[in-house]
């Protein structure tokens, strides 16, 4: 509990809460009043000083923190677009690692399905060879050389 005294009242803080005794001149009564505030524990102001102020004032204080406030959230607007950049880029760097050792195994693959064709040829050529027929032959030319 933080308890601050002030030549415009006293103010209590008691957990969450704000207790203001006011003896300001505006007060509806005429006298002084006491209110009690919920706010949380960061955001704690005089209220009494806040009530004894013009209007005008009222206002520029509350532009004020306004702009404190949009400045506040501008600054963890940009961090928040600084961590998501980051991330970004260190997602691209992984999935470019990735996409590299990709590229490296589809040129295997390739190597290996070329080596595949080319044995399939020979493989096809000795055959027909060894049949006594050309390696041009198709199935039907060979059913009709069969008929013959």
């Amino acid at each position: 509990a933080v308890v601050s005294t002030q030549s415009t009242g006293v103010e209590q803080y008691v957990d969450e809460k704000v207790m203001v005794h006011n003896p300001c001149k505006r007060s509806r009564l005429g006298s002084s009043c006491n209110t009690v505030v919920e706010q949380p524990q960061q955001k704690r102001y005089d209220i009494s000083l806040l009530e004894c102020l013009t209007k005008s004032e009222e206002r520029a204080i509350k532009k004020a923190r306004r702009k404190i406030k949009n400045k506040i959230s501008a600054q963890e607007s940009r961090r928040k677009k600084k961590e998501y950049i980051e991330g970004l880029e260190r997602r691209v760097t992984v999935f470019s690692a990735v996409n590299q050792d990709l590229k490296v195994r589809v040129a295997e693959l390739e190597d290996i399905n070329r080596e595949m064709q080319e044995q399939i040829i020979l493989l096809t050529t000795k055959r027909a060879r060894s049949r006594g027929t050309e390696v041009g032959c198709t199935v039907g030319t060979q059913t009709d050389l069969g008929e013959s």
